[in-house]
This record gives C-alpha cells, structure tokens and sequence, in this order.
C-alpha cells in the first residue's frame, strides 16, 4: 500500500511539473512583457557568456582557442534553455503556492494517497474578494466544505464561498483577508437614492453590493431574532420602492409607530384586521384584471407589457411587518380566526400569481414557522434573508444552519438563500426624503 502511494506521488510530481511548465507557456503568451523579460535576461546570459570567452581566448596563436570557442557557446545555449524552463515553471506557479499547499495538509485536506490539492491560479474579483484555484486531486467538494474552519485558520482567511469550477477537478475558494471582511457598521449610502434601477440594494458582502430583482425573486422573507435589524432593513427597502414611484403599502399590526407620517408622508399604513382584509381584496382584484390584460395583450408579465404600452401597469409592493402578528392564530377569537384564515388565502394567491402582475410581497418575522407562515406561501418566496438565530431558525428561514454563526453582538448582520453574509445599511428616519 505505502509503494502504491509513493508511485502515485512520483507521477503526480511529473504531471505537476508538465501542468505548472504548460501554464506558465500560458501566462507568458498572455501577458507579453513576461516574454520581453525572459528575452532581456536570455540575451544577458549569452552576451555575458561570449563577452568572456573572448577575455579568456584573446591571446596570439592559442591552439586550444577554437574548442574554448565552441565550449562557451555550448555553455551559453545550456545556461540559456535552463533559464528558460526555470523562468516558464516559475511562472506558472502563483505567488507563495507551496506554503498555500503546505497550509492545506496541515488542515487535513489530503487524499488517500496523501497528496495535496495543488494551487493553480490567484485571481482578484471585487475587492477585497480574491479567489484560489486549486486542482483538487480527487478530493470531494464535501470534505472542503467540513474543513472549512481548519482551512480559514491555516490560511489566515475567512472564506466567502467554496464550489467547484470548471468541472469537479477544480475548486474554487473565494474569500477575504482575516483583518479584511465586512465592516460592523454600514451608514446608509445616499448615492442609491439617485441611482434608480429596477434592483433593491440590501447592503454589502464580500461579493460587492448586494440587490434584490423583483423580476426574478419577486417576493422576499426577512427572519431573525429580535433586535437583528429586521425592521431596519425593510426600511431601507421599503425606502429605495418609494423612489422608484410603486404602489406601496405597509401591514403592521404592532400600531405602525415605525412609520410615522411625519417623517414617511401619505404612507398608508395598515394596523388591523378589517382594513387589511379590505386592502388585500383590492390587490386581489388589480391582481385579477392585470392577468386579464396579460391574456389579452400576449403578454407575460408586467414589464413586457409596459414595454409595449405607453400607459404601464405600476409596480406594487405590499410590506408586512412581523408577520406573525396577522397570522398566528395562538390565542386568537373565533371572529380573528375567520378572518386570518381569509388573509393567508389572499397572501398566498399574491404569493402563487403576483410575479407576472407587478405584485411583490416583502415578509418580516422573528420565526416564521408553520404557525405564521404557511408552506403555501413560504415554498414561492424565493428570496429569504436571515439575521442571528439558533440553528432550529437558521433552517426554518433558509433551510440551512448559516445564519446560526452569524456574530451575536451585530446588528444589521445577515445571511441570505446565496449562503452570502451581508451587512445591511444602517437606516435612520433621518435619511428619508421623499
């Protein structure tokens, strides 16, 4: 068994030097002041070379000057063509590769036969994003991903995604410097004010900017435990739809005292049973006659439509702020009972058929288990974002346990269904101008 493994080793450590000799031809035709550079230095050797040969044989009638001659060439060409292999491996292999390597053994991602992933290619994405390519030498992506830890500690990183490349023999490791993640604090950037697109920014992450397209996940869930920033962040998004001129609307059961019409204007704000029901009736009916326009026009959804017709269909985005106000029945009335099950029926209609008529529904809650969200309105919100939490709420919002090592004492702080840890903007009332 032991000489199986150091025969594979041996051909490995060939097919190693083959592939680094073949990247680094790669690089070199890539970028051509490399070879402008092996030219200058080759040149200096050869020069160098003759420049003595002719110091060593430059006396009258030396016999043995024509083989000092040819031995110096000889010796030029050699010295020469081993720059040439040293400098062409040398850059093929990225900067610090071994030590990267040696770093990876040490947190145990090895094979059977003992080897080590091999470091093929550094890139730099969006700062300060970076990204290590590795061949993977038949190590599974689920043995990186359960020594993730052990990977950030040797390398001294901490790891934004890991996922395979160009096919299941390449891995790829994106992340950030230790000392170089996201920032604690993230004051509200008044430049998305005058940068109106169709897309909602949430904040930051190692990734850039992070931005919601309602015309792809046309609804969004916001979880978390209390104090996580929920309300803060839909603010912000609640904010960015004002500018944008849709029909919004905001369900609060707690008495809407975070939407003050001081400071937010004409918001109409929703704060019991009878007006939401009424309000959701209303959707449903726009709901009703924008598909029956769809059907008559060809169209397949709104923004088709308003491409093709100069009186467009406005965007409508309808805020519930924790959720579980409206829709946990624990300890409610007959008559309350009655009238939560109508508004679910009406939430999950928008939910199933609101994408195509420009109806969007942003949902926050601490916990939203079966009790307030049902599985029929839950299964069509695609985008779902959580602050801290347990493990059991991490997996109810994003079916995962990510959210759960979120740091504690953040706000603000979030994991989205992309397995990216964001930094939502810090929003104030102060910010709003409308």
């Amino acid at each position: 068994m032991y000489r199986e493994a150091e025969n594979i080793r041996s051909e490995t450590r060939f097919v190693n030097a083959v592939e680094t000799v073949s990247l680094g031809v790669g690089k070199i035709k890539r970028q051509p002041i490399r070879l402008i550079v092996l030219a200058i230095i080759v040149l200096s050797e050869i020069v160098i070379c003759l420049t003595r040969c002719n110091a060593e044989t430059d006396v009258a009638n030396d016999p043995l000057a024509p083989l000092v001659q040819i031995a110096s060439v000889i010796e030029a060409v050699l010295i020469s063509s081993l720059t040439v292999v040293i400098y062409v491996y040398v850059s093929g292999r990225p900067p610090m590769a071994l030590w990267t390597e040696h770093c990876l053994r040490r947190a145990g991602i090895v094979n059977r036969a003992g080897e080590t992933p091999r470091l093929i290619r550094r890139e730099h994405h969006r700062r300060p994003l970076q990204c290590l390519i590795f061949r993977s030498r038949g190590i599974s992506l689920d043995l990186w991903l359960e020594r993730q830890a052990a990977i950030e500690t040797a390398l001294n990183i901490s790891i934004a995604d890991i996922q395979y490349g160009r096919g299941t023999h390449e891995i790829l490791i994106y992340y950030v410097p230790a000392t170089g993640g996201l920032p604690t604090y993230l004051p509200w950037d008044k430049s998305i004010a005058n940068n109106i697109t169709n897309q909602l920014t949430v904040g930051v992450s190692v990734f850039g900017r992070e931005t919601i397209d309602l015309e792809v996940t046309p609804h969004v869930l916001i979880g978390g435990s209390t104090g996580s920033g929920k309300t803060v962040l839909m603010k912000v998004l609640l904010y960015q739809c004002l500018l944008r001129c849709y029909q919004v609307y905001v369900v609060d059961f707690k008495g809407g005292l975070d939407y003050s019409k001081t400071v937010w204007g004409t918001l109409q704000v929703y704060t019991n049973y009878d007006e939401t029901l009424c309000l959701l009736q209303g959707l449903l009916n726009i709901l009703s006659s924008r598909i029956q326009a769809l059907k008559e026009t060809g169209c397949k959804n709104t923004m088709e439509y308003n491409r093709e017709h100069a009186r467009g269909l406005p965007c409508i985005v309808l805020f519930c702020d924790e959720l579980a106000e409206m829709t946990d029945k624990t300890g409610a009335s007959k008559e309350d009972k009655a009238a939560i099950d109508e508004l679910i029926k009406s939430l999950s209609t928008i939910a199933r058929l609101g994408r195509a008529a420009g109806i969007h529904l942003i949902l926050g809650t601490q916990r939203p288990d079966a009790n307030v969200l049902p599985g029929q309105i839950k299964n069509n919100v695609d985008y779902r974002i959580c602050g801290r939490a347990d493990d059991v709420l991490s997996r109810i919002v994003l079916d995962n346990d990510l959210a759960a090592s979120l740091p504690k004492t953040l706000q603000g702080r979030f994991v989205n269904t992309d397995g990216h840890e964001i930094q939502a903007y810090y929003f104030t009332d102060d910010d709003v101008i409308l």
